[in-house]
């Protein structure tokens, strides 16, 4: 204990008191005695009475002489008494004045401690120091619990006493990298805990964490000098082979070593991420650290040549370094493979493939490389789509040459999703494609080769497209290149909706316009329509009409048959079973309806991604092919006007004469024109499409001839002799194009026949001994007895193969010859086109 003031004697004594800041202990004062004073015992043991004093000191009558002397000392003493009264009230007047005094200085130190102590909590200082002071002097405050939990941390510290303060062991354990690294994972550990339980503590041992963290940093530092050594094989240039002996031993070793520092928790894997250079923001897989390792001299170079000033560094150019990472992958990818696997197998890293796990290490390049391009090429569309494209490239050939899979992904999204997988990259990208793509589309309809047709590119067979068809295929497969290696289902989908079947539809719509045109103009309302020119009437007519039809129709038709190829490409049907299987189609399928009407068949789970637009090209062209035979018979009839004009069917003239042995004159106009118009459709169509169009010609121009000439002429033996060269004739024409013509107009071959039968007369003359007035009767006869057996076999003796009994009584009623009564119900129905 000490004293504030030195102490008088006699007088009052302050002295501190251990356990309180603020009090202090007065002490009564100790009076000096002397053989010649009176103790303060004696005085106050004065209160008995006086007599009892005075018979103490003067027991007998000799002592009364020394009664003058006594009371000389007792004045003395008196005196001596008020003196050391006034003294001590003097000392305990000054005692009281230095009390008051010190306790306004302890309030006052008091008040700026606790001033002090509010500075410190808001500043969020956590000093050991002020933590102890506090927990001394200031225990209404922080409590015992603060000081239970400091004591934690600092106990869980010093239990590894050796580790944390023989930094000379660590020195010399890190030529063993063995224990080294032992040491290194305990510390690790040790620091990983101190700092939960400081963050459970409030935080109070931060200096102690940052000696940890010191201390940790340090030993990883150390180790990595001798992990350093990996490069002694003559790493990253490309290693051919590791013969001799020794290099390959240590080589192992150090390898092996350094798979025993593989972290297994993210805090380790971060702090080695920042020894490395790596870029945290920008890893998307976890790598093995020899990899990692072995991956930091490539980085460096490809930053040397990629990241700075160099020639090489251009934003236009990403193709450079993608060439270049692959150029690296060709050159170690072999001594990985050969020498790495291997290591792996041998330490429980069997199920890691050393290809990948060095790929992935590669690939973190990249991945900072892209993450730093984006911010400069977000305002360019054009940079982007480049970068974009070539990043699918590499993807590409990084799938195709090595199969690459990172360790425990069931699939690699590729460098690609650095850029796209942000939305506002991917949406920059597809508009800069889709408006790329439409301009496109614009130039190959609006080129003046567009609508012609091509009669090279496709085989000679099929039906001849025109060129902008050809153009478009070409530009939407260019567009699928564009996006087949995207990873993202959902984002190939948006390309194939957004831009391709959108290109379908417009190709569609232009189409059909087109056919809506011809068909205004080719009716007596477009024709009469003012401003309806000349010139465009003509476009409508002959072959000019006829290929303006099979350019629609060649078009639609090579489309039809594209997309029927694209539906069963593995591409799109991987694409379709994507969108079914991710329960996506209730939400996208509404865009694939095309431009038509749906058939109920496509609308079930057999629908195909081109279906809708498969329909709406299919419905076009089977509606241009209608157009096609319609314009086929028109213009053939159109031909008949000077043959309907005939009208000496009837007449007799000498079956002698040269004239009686030559066709009709006004036939050789209607053979000029089909010949015209089928040797067009012979290169314009498809073999069965151009047999199935000119079987419907044959059988409207049968007809019209059966209704029109047949059915409205009367004929003589000549006038059927002249009807038959001429339809041989037909027959003739068409057979030059076709096998088996004469089967075209067999129905009037056989109405031919009827009406040649000879007479009675001339029956002797010719080669049937059935005349004409025998067939005449038997089909009178027939009629009222309704037995028809005889007459069919009298029939089917004469040829006669598609004529049945009631039309051989019109046929034969059309023979000047003929003189039988005509029925209500055999009179002609005829209809004419």
């Amino acid at each position: 204990m000490t004293n504030i003031s030195s102490p008088i004697p006699g007088s009052w004594t302050f002295y501190d008191n251990p356990f309180d800041r603020s009090e202090k202990i007065l002490e009564a004062p100790k009076f000096i005695e002397d053989d010649n004073t009176i103790t303060t015992g004696e005085i106050q043991g004065a209160s008995d009475p006086a007599t009892t004093y005075v018979e103490h000191k003067l027991e007998s009558y000799q002592d009364l002489a020394s009664i003058e002397q006594l009371l000389a000392q007792l004045n003395a003493q008196q005196n001596n008494l008020k003196e050391h009264i006034e003294r001590s009230q003097t000392n305990v007047h000054q005692a009281t004045k230095e009390v008051s005094r010190h306790k306004l200085e302890i309030s006052a130190q008091t008040d700026r401690l606790m001033d002090r102590v509010s500075i410190y909590e808001a500043a969020g200082a956590r000093r050991i120091g002020s933590v102890i002071e506090r927990f001394f002097n200031g225990k209404e405050i922080y409590g015992f619990d603060y000081a239970s939990d400091f004591l934690e941390v600092a106990g869980s510290t010093l239990r590894e006493p050796k580790l944390i303060a023989d930094s000379d062991l660590i020195d010399k354990n890190t030529e063993d990298t063995r224990t080294a690294l032992e040491q290194f994972n305990t510390l690790r550990s040790l620091t990983n805990d101190v700092k939960r339980r400081n963050d459970d503590a409030d935080r109070g041992a931060m200096h102690l964490i940052d000696f940890l963290q010191k201390n940790t940093e340090s030993i990883w530092t150390r180790m990595r000098t001798t992990l350093g050594s990996l490069t002694a094989i003559g790493w990253p240039h490309k290693v051919e082979s590791m013969d001799e002996h020794s290099s390959r031993q240590i080589f192992k070793e150090k390898f092996l070593q350094v798979l025993l520092l593989e972290p297994n928790d993210s805090e380790a894997r971060a702090a080695i991420d920042h020894d490395l250079g790596s870029y945290e923001n920008t890893r998307r897989y976890n790598v093995l650290l020899p990899f990692e390792i072995l991956a930091k001299p490539l980085a460096v170079r490809f930053r040397y040549h990629f990241d700075g000033n160099r020639p090489t560094n251009q934003i236009d150019k990403p193709e450079w370094f993608f060439v270049h990472t692959l150029r690296v992958l060709e050159d170690h990818l072999p001594f990985v493979s050969s020498q790495l696997q291997q290591l792996l197998n041998s330490f429980d890293f069997s199920s890691h493939d050393a290809i990948n796990e060095f790929i992935s290490a590669v690939l973190q390049i990249i991945y900072t490389k892209l993450s730093s391009l984006l911010p400069i090429v977000e305002n360019e569309p054009q940079l982007v789509s480049h970068l974009i494209a070539e990043s699918l490239n590499f993807d590409t050939a990084v799938r195709n040459l090595y199969g690459y899979l990172p360790y425990g992904e069931h699939e690699w999204k590729g460098t690609v999703d650095v850029i796209i997988g942000k939305s506002m990259f991917f949406d920059l990208w597809m508009d800069f494609e889709r408006n790329f793509a439409n301009e496109r589309y614009e130039r190959v309809i609006n080129s003046d080769d567009a609508w012609q047709l091509d009669f090279e590119t496709v085989e000679k067979e099929d039906t001849k497209p025109s060129k902008s068809a050809l153009r478009l295929k070409d530009l939407l497969s260019a567009v699928t290149d564009r996006y087949r290696e995207v990873p993202s289902a959902q984002q190939r989908l948006q390309f194939l909706i957004n831009t391709q079947l959108s290109l379908l539809d417009s190709y569609h719509n232009r189409l059909t316009s087109s056919l809506e045109a011809f068909e205004s103009l080719t009716k007596g309302l477009g024709r009469a329509v003012p401003g309806v020119r000349q010139d465009d009437s003509e476009l409508t007519t002959g072959i000019q009409g006829l290929e303006r039809l099979c350019r629609v129709y060649g078009s639609s038709c090579f489309m039809q048959k594209t997309l029927e190829l694209w539906d069963e490409d593995i591409f799109f049907l991987k694409m379709w079973q994507e969108l079914i299987s991710e329960k996506m189609k209730n939400q996208q399928l509404s865009p694939l309806v095309g431009t038509s009407g749906i058939p109920s068949s496509a609308k079930n789970e057999d629908q195909t991604l081109f279906q809708e637009s498969f329909y709406s090209y299919q419905k076009l062209s089977e509606r241009t092919e209608k157009l096609i035979l319609h314009h086929c018979v028109k213009e053939a009839i159109s031909s008949m006007n000077d043959y309907l004009r005939i009208y000496t069917w009837g007449i007799h003239t000498d079956l002698n004469s040269s004239d009686h042995q030559a066709i009709s004159p006004e036939l050789t106009k209607i053979t000029n024109t089909i010949r015209t118009i089928v040797q067009f459709l012979e290169h314009a169509l498809s073999q069965s499409k151009f047999l199935k169009i000119f079987l419907g010609v044959a059988n409207e121009l049968q007809q019209y001839f059966w209704d029109w000439v047949v059915m409205r002429n009367k004929f003589s033996v000549s006038g059927v002799g002249q009807l038959s060269r001429d339809i041989s004739e037909l027959t003739r024409t068409f057979g030059i194009f076709f096998l088996e013509s004469e089967s075209y107009f067999q129905r009037l071959q056989d109405a031919c026949t009827l009406l040649s039968l000879p007479t009675k007369e001339d029956v002797n003359d010719s080669s049937t001994s059935v005349c004409f007035d025998d067939v005449v009767a038997m089909l009178m006869r027939d009629e009222k007895t309704g037995k028809h057996e005889e007459t069919e076999q009298v029939l089917s003796e004469l040829g006669v193969k598609t004529i049945d009994l009631q039309l051989a009584r019109q046929v034969l009623r059309q023979s000047v010859g003929f003189t039988g009564q005509m029925t209500p119900w055999d009179q002609p129905h005829v209809d004419r086109l």
